[in-house]
């Protein structure tokens, strides 16, 4: 009987820590853990986890988005490894995570926008590009044979004057912001935005704040060098989504850098004036 017992409590012990593991529960996506998780989407959010930062903002006339798009070699062509896609004439997307699988989606999300406007005559709305994205995500959730979509995507819209912005994680789940971030500095890039008056700024503003968010979140020890991938829909592209001008472009991410380092020799300062503080009362 002792034995019996001994067994079971081993069992137990064994089976709590290989499902904390994920062992036996990931091998399919249709499959729970005990404690109620699904393996293979947490594993696709980090793969949206070890790409660079990508920040969504929806101001009070348009919506802008950006991406700290890490480049990878200095011998690849930019446009290669774009992250910011046009969908319909009054949305985009910008994306984090797997990049062939965020171009999967991104023909998705066209031929929804398209299909839409063949059938009623009119330009999607940005609930419908958000529910049948979101819809098609959720799909690869549910049957055993696929494997979930490893992005996370941004859909910035304009309809009727009303700027929208939606993400899409790779569960399927969607949700509505007046901004967001996703990708490998998301806590810090949103710890910023929430300092931020949306209904204040106006798509220029925008453009520099997520410059100087994605400027200000960057690892220069880790990825040493990246490019400002910027996408905006609004009343200044009479409600097209475009990509951010060049010459724009250029002077958000100078103002990102002049802002951050002000704000770096003001740390230094505010350290020193810690360390004399310590010495005097010491």
């Amino acid at each position: 009987g002792e034995k019996k017992k001994k067994s079971k409590r081993i069992y137990k012990r064994y089976k709590k820590k290989m499902s904390g593991l994920g062992t036996g529960y990931d091998l399919s996506v249709t499959t729970y853990s005990p404690e109620g998780k699904l393996f293979q989407i947490d594993y696709a959010g980090k793969a949206v986890e070890q790409t660079g930062t990508t920040v969504g903002i929806a101001c009070k006339n348009g919506v802008v988005v950006g991406v700290e798009n890490i480049i990878k070699s200095e011998l690849l062509i930019k446009s290669c490894a774009k992250r910011v896609f046009r969908i319909s004439e009054n949305a985009g997307v910008a994306v984090a995570g797997w990049l062939p699988d965020a171009r999967k989606l991104v023909e998705k999300a066209r031929s929804e926008c398209k299909q839409y406007k063949d059938l009623y005559g009119i330009v999607i709305p940005p609930s419908q590009i958000n529910d049948r994205v979101s819809s098609f995500v959720h799909k690869n959730t549910i049957y055993s044979w696929v494997r979930p979509y490893g992005v996370s995507t941004l859909i910035g819209s304009y309809h009727n004057k009303q700027p929208a912005l939606h993400m899409i994680d790779p569960s399927g789940t969607s949700w509505e912001y007046h901004a967001v971030a996703v990708g490998k500095e998301s806590q810090a890039a949103k710890n910023e935005l929430t300092k931020l008056k949306f209904e204040e700024l106006d798509m220029r503003q925008a453009v520099r704040e997520i410059a100087r968010v994605l400027h200000q979140v960057h690892n220069s020890q880790k990825d040493k060098h990246y490019f400002l991938e910027l996408g905006w829909v609004g009343e200044y592209t009479n409600g097209q989504f475009e990509t951010v001008p060049e010459d724009l472009r250029e002077e958000a991410f100078q103002y990102a850098e002049a802002r951050n380092k002000t704000q770096d020799t003001q740390d230094a300062e505010d350290d020193e004036e810690d360390e004399d503080l310590d010495t005097m009362e010491a």
